[in-house]
């Protein structure tokens, strides 16, 4: 917290600041903790809504608990939204480098055939919706478990097991109605 008080002026903006920090700090993790569900992601949102703070504490007044936590609990939603949205879309982009992982050792022509099929079945991939795009990301990309992925989506393993094969009919008929099946022998196994 001294990092922040370095950039205060007075020391009755400090105190505040102090005050402020010391009341709401548990809270705001909390908060953004229940939206990313990663300790170290809401430990940086937390950090965030606190910097942000530094130039908007006039919106702050001190006789107002109840409305400097609204407007506390509002930045850290926003700042949690953006910092999810953010990483899913890293995420995502890394997506790309798994496809590209055993290029290593082939023929060029192998090579162009590899790179269009791949960069096809990205493309589909993508279109599936949410949750089924995840489970496999997770299932496939990541290669977790069943279990793995029933905890981290907080659902039994029965519906992960029961998505999956959703998730997996989905991405087929995407394969069939793009031409995959033709052109590429390309098929889900079951």
């Amino acid at each position: 917290m001294f990092q922040y008080l370095v950039l205060l002026e007075t020391d009755q903006e400090k105190e505040f600041f102090t005050e402020v920090y010391e009341r709401y700090r548990n809270d705001i993790f909390h908060l953004s903790y229940r939206i990313l569900k990663n300790e170290s992601d809401a430990e940086d949102v937390v950090q965030e809504v606190y910097i942000s703070l530094l130039d908007h504490m006039d919106k702050l007044e001190e006789d107002e608990p109840f409305r400097n936590w609204g407007y506390l609990a509002a930045m850290a939603r926003n700042k949690s939204y953006n910092y999810y949205n953010r990483k899913k879309k890293y995420q995502e982009s890394s997506l790309e480098d798994w496809w590209a992982s055993d290029i290593y050792a082939r023929e060029i022509d192998e090579l162009l055939v590899d790179r269009e099929e791949r960069n096809l079945i990205l493309e589909l991939l993508k279109q599936i919706k949410s949750p089924y795009y995840e489970i496999l990301k997770m299932r496939y990309y990541y290669g977790l478990t069943v279990q793995q992925v029933a905890d981290e989506l907080e659902r039994t393993p029965g519906s992960i097991y029961q998505l999956t094969k959703t998730a997996k009919k989905r991405f087929q008929a995407l394969l069939e109605e793009n031409g995959c099946l033709e052109k590429y022998g390309i098929r889900v196994i079951e």
